[in-house]
């Protein structure tokens, strides 16, 4: 027996009031001859729960939310194999804007009729995963001051923590070893390992970054004066810090991280998961998501 036609429109309380009459919008967008069943929990983390719950019932997972509530989905989405249309809700929505989908709810919403099916590379650290990054150093000062803020600013509201975090920054030591054939001592003052290609509200994880290449990406930012951080800035917006001495950029499916001494909080996509020592691994073609045609 097949599945029933029927698409599954999660999203948290704060996301479905903050929509208003625009909820609607949505779920007609959404549906494209297909019956559209609504849930909205309390929280996020209830999120794969109900997708495995309701697996048998769905044959597609719409999910309104920011890159953390994204992410928070996806070992479901690993498990039962369904599809994923992303609903961009967020501050940042570094995904939609890898992925090319409309940052406008209502457009993006009509990918999961109008769109292609595609798959798509998850990274991990530990037993969380993530779709662009996890980090540790500034990225975690900057993520506890945007859960303080109103985000008001939407992804301008990074570069403002940014610079207020920046100018405190903390020096520490890492080990860094690659598929187990490469390792590596850094100064730094910020390590990222992408699988995507934007994090944080529009940097980019390195020129060649890509979500569907089978490969994780890291750079690490050595200490540097304030007013040379500045400067660096647009390059992390282009991609091109790569060519900086500054700027340590590595590549491969596994990467081990430790911080000697000194353990360090994790950040990735947004939420705070764990803490050093830590191992990236990459998980090929992991999750399947609509894109445009």
């Amino acid at each position: 027996m097949s599945r029933p036609s029927r698409i599954l429109f999660i999203l948290s309380r704060g996301k479905a009031e903050r929509l208003g009459d625009r909820l609607d919008a949505i779920v007609d967008a959404l549906g494209g001859g297909k019956r559209v069943e609504v849930e909205i929990v309390d929280n996020p983390t209830d999120i794969p729960i109900r997708i495995v719950e309701m697996s048998d019932r769905i044959d597609v997972v719409a999910i309104g939310g920011g890159d953390g509530t994204l992410s928070t989905a996806t070992s479901a989405l690993m498990q039962t194999g369904l599809p994923m249309a992303v609903i961009p809700l967020g501050t940042a929505n570094d995904l939609a804007r890898t992925l090319n989908v409309p940052l406008e709810p209502i457009a993006a919403a009509r990918l999961a009729h109008t769109g292609r099916v595609e798959d798509i590379d998850v990274g991990s650290v530990g037993t969380h995963y993530f779709f662009n990054a996890a980090s540790v150093g500034l990225s975690v000062d900057v993520a506890e001051r945007l859960a303080k803020s109103s985000k008001r600013y939407g992804p301008l509201s990074y570069l403002f923590a940014l610079w207020a975090v920046a100018r405190t920054r903390r020096t520490f030591r890492a080990r860094v070893r690659v598929d187990d054939e490469q390792e590596v001592v850094l100064r730094s003052i910020q390590v990222t390992v992408g699988n995507g290609v934007r994090h944080g509200g529009g940097v980019r994880i390195h020129r060649n970054a890509c979500i569907d290449d089978g490969n994780l990406d890291l750079y690490s930012l050595e200490p540097l004066p304030f007013w040379r951080m500045i400067l660096l800035l647009p390059a992390f917006l282009r991609g091109t810090h790569d060519g900086w001495r500054s700027v340590t950029n590595l590549r491969g499916r596994e990467i081990a991280l430790d911080t000697p001494g000194k353990p360090k909080r994790i950040n990735a996509d947004g939420e705070i998961i764990g803490r050093t020592p830590a191992t990236f691994r990459l998980h090929r073609n992991a999750v399947l998501v609509f894109l445009p045609r």
